[in-house]
């Protein structure tokens, strides 16, 4: 057998600490901290045990399964790799910069800790102890940093030294861990200790404040005193909604994102999902607002948020269980949908009493107390048959297309009927009597198909085979998708005992009772396409067109990230890079049944989108591969990664009850829907 292929994909795949040759071994990108680890203990610091040249997994020849062991424990990010300093035994964290991709993120970060700077009380970026040149790769360096978890001054004083930071965003705010933990958390397995040796209490941060700081400097750019407006070309960092970027490939001043990202960070990680911080509302509308010229410099906010800060008693007063901003268009437009025809729940009716008042119970507890996360889509009953649809409001002049697209899909003949069409139906379309800018789009109320784990090898093949068949429709219609993302694929519910409730998921829609999980095996889903707000409808004389494609959930795809081509890309191409990469990161990298699937999943994510094949090439290849496996095979049991040993245990011994009953039965192993 050629393992040239092979070896291109993993080039240690001969070596037997790889993952595939020992289970729990090295993925690709460990090997570079391997074969760093001798000089970075002689620079003083040593990495964990499992990447020193002589490591021999301790789980081998005994019983302990490797996911239960310190040395088995593979970091999700292998960009960065904590260490002990071995100079006074403190835990930190060395970063892997490219200097050919980010060439002033070392430079900026040592801006901020020389000893000016550092010891400015209002400086909130991440320390940087030391700088490192790799000895082996002259494009690499280390950055020596405190050991930070995840989790607004600190932006002040970025600006006051003239940086625009360009990637504020949840994943690059951080904190230091030590006040909340007895002891130094480990970074794979938070509860234990990071020795492994003792399990870790956590305090509030009330308790035990903590200090915050700001990470990754990549995209960052330093300017001069008197550049106070500078200009600079788009790049797309973390937050994909900066109204600056849509549309246009003009420069845009960096600081005034920055000032977005700020706000859109407070707005999405606590004004939508948390109450108790509505005091903040005028300041963050004022920061996130679509005209860059229009929002407060820094200094502005922060004295703005000062001020805010200083008007709260020490006790506030918070409507637990009350309505978000968002929820209050639904209970606006509540009469006239049902007029028309839709019944939303109690909570949004216009005579709403909280149930909870009267009674003992927490909000949490009870069916109208809990907002949705999300308040662009509400669950209603249809009055004339009884059926639970989705409303998805849709802003007409955001996406000015969605509502032709899904009538030309959904509700035109021959395609609306086409049971190779997989997007998501439109049963009705109503226009907004309160906003000229606002329709309702009424569809199925469908679910995540995350929400429940495939139980056989067969049931995920007839999930792929059917979103291959039904982006192979989309360009036969000459429809690209692009926005395909693991959101934007759902199921019908089809694995419940009965519709379960949008915000409780383990209760029914009317509250009444519990949920029981089904295996798809026996009630077989149809998959969907949704959110047709970024698609387009392209000439059919083109089988090759060049679009500027707009700011897709998946945002590893290739071409996005390096723009090129005068940002002119295939769409179809990318329709093709993400569904690959779905299966990639959402199932080949969390279970080894998948393994099958390389072969045309590696062709579908190729960096170069030329090299990529078509849909109707990658869907031929699949059905070549899933017609070569054997019914045993699809019977087969997925195996997930994250698995505990008891777990494993009881899932094969379940498994092997349903597989006997399932042959008995006569169900097929290729578990396929009735119909659309």
């Amino acid at each position: 057998m050629n393992q040239e292929p092979e070896k291109r994909i993993h080039p240690y795949v001969n070596d037997k600490m790889f993952y595939k040759n020992l289970e729990g071994g090295y993925v690709n990108t460990e090997y570079f901290w391997r074969d760093h680890q001798p000089w970075l203990q002689e620079q003083g610091y040593m990495l964990r045990p499992r990447y020193h040249p002589d490591w021999k997994p301790s789980w081998e020849g005994t019983k302990k399964d490797f996911e239960d062991v310190e040395d088995g424990l593979i970091p999700m990010r292998l960009e960065v790799m904590d260490a002990t300093r071995i100079a006074d035994g403190r835990v930190v964290v060395l970063k892997k910069v490219n200097k050919n991709t980010h060439p002033y993120e070392a430079e900026i970060g040592r801006l901020f800790s020389t000893e000016l700077l550092a010891s400015d009380p209002h400086n909130r970026c991440v320390p940087i102890y030391d700088v490192l040149q790799s000895p082996l790769d002259d494009s690499k360096v280390f950055l020596v940093m405190p050991y930070l978890m995840r989790h607004h001054e600190g932006l002040e004083f970025i600006h006051g030294q003239h940086v625009a930071h360009r990637d504020v965003m949840a994943l690059n705010v951080m904190m230091d861990p030590a006040p909340l933990y007895s002891d130094t958390p480990h970074p794979i397995k938070r509860g234990k200790s990071y020795d492994f040796k003792r399990r870790v209490r956590r305090f509030t941060r009330t308790e035990r404040p903590v200090r915050y700081y700001y990470i990754d400097f990549g995209l960052s750019c330093r300017y001069g005193p008197d550049d106070a407006s500078p200009l600079e070309d788009i790049i797309v960092g973390g937050d994909k909604s900066v109204p600056e970027f849509e549309g246009t490939d003009e420069p845009q001043n960096p600081f005034w994102t920055d000032i977005y990202y700020l706000g859109n960070l407070i707005r999405t990680g606590f004004l939508e999902t948390a109450r108790g911080l509505e005091f903040m509302q005028p300041l963050i509308d004022d920061m996130v607002q679509n005209e860059p010229s229009k929002r407060p410099t820094i200094n502005q906010a922060r004295s703005r948020f000062e001020e805010l800060r200083g008007s709260l008693s020490e006790h506030v007063e918070v409507f637990r269980g009350g309505l978000f901003e968002g929820e209050f268009l639904w209970r606006n437009h509540q009469l006239w949908l049902a007029e028309s025809g839709y019944m939303l729940r109690p909570r949004y009716r216009l005579d709403w009493e909280p149930s909870w008042l009267k009674s003992k119970k927490h909000p949490l507890l009870c069916e109208d107390g809990r907002a949705p996360l999300v308040t662009t889509v509400m669950d209603a009953v249809r009055t004339t048959d009884g059926r639970i649809v989705a409303l998805k409001q849709v802003p007409k002049s955001r996406y000015p297309d969605e509502e032709e697209l899904n009538r030309f899909l959904t509700m035109s003949e021959p395609q609306a009927s086409d049971h190779h069409n997989h997007s998501i139906p439109v049963y009705e379309i109503l226009q907004s009597p309160l906003d000229d800018n606002v329709l309702f789009m009424v569809m199925p109320y469908l679910i995540r198909i995350n929400r429940v784990k495939f139980a056989t090898v067969g049931e995920a093949v007839e999930c792929f085979r059917q979103l291959f068949e039904g982006l192979q429709f989309l360009h036969q219609h000459h429809i690209a998708h692009c926005d395909i993302h693991i959101n934007n694929i759902m199921m019908d519910p089809t694995v419940f005992s009965d519709i379960p409730h949008p915000t409780y998921r383990s209760r029914s829609i009317d509250f009444k009772h519990s949920l029981n999980t089904r295996t798809r095996t026996s009630h077989p889903p149809r998959y969907y396409y949704i959110d047709f707000g970024l698609s387009w409808r392209l000439p059919p004389e083109d089988p090759s067109p060049r679009i500027v494609v707009s700011f897709p959930g998946d945002k590893t795809i290739p071409e996005i990230r390096d723009p090129g081509a005068g940002g002119l890309h295939d769409p179809y191409k990318i329709d093709v890079y993400c569904l690959g990469n779905i299966i990639r990161e959402h199932f080949m990298a969390k279970s080894r049944s998948f393994d099958f699937l390389q072969p045309v999943v590696d062709e579908m994510v190729q960096g170069d989108p030329a090299k990529r094949p078509s849909i109707d090439v990658a869907f031929q290849h699949f059905e070549q591969l899933r017609a070569s496996l054997s019914p045993w095979t699809l019977r087969s049991r997925v195996v997930y990664e994250d698995e505990l040993p008891l777990g494993r245990l009881f899932r094969a011994c379940r498994h092997a009850l349903r597989t006997a009953f399932w042959i008995a039965r006569g169900t097929p192993a290729l578990p396929t829907p009735r119909g659309p």
